[in-house]
């Protein structure tokens, strides 16, 4: 797909000009992001352990 720069308007096929007599376009890529749910765990599970890690250090403070 094509937009123009000026208006954000979108067309299919490339087009010389647009109708706001823009003819400057940009090739957009609309495929929708694919949800990686390994990536998103290891997230989770490094945030756990710098939490568990923080209050350990918490802990070990006050002892």
């Amino acid at each position: 797909m094509y937009r123009c720069k000026i208006c954000n308007r979108f067309y299919n096929d490339y087009v010389k000009y647009c109708e706001c007599g823009g003819s400057d376009f940009e090739k957009v890529d609309l495929e929708p992001e694919k949800f990686d749910f390994a990536d998103s765990a290891k997230k989770i599970v490094s945030w756990i352990i710098f939490i568990l890690c923080i209050l350990g250090s918490v802990v070990v403070w006050f002892i």
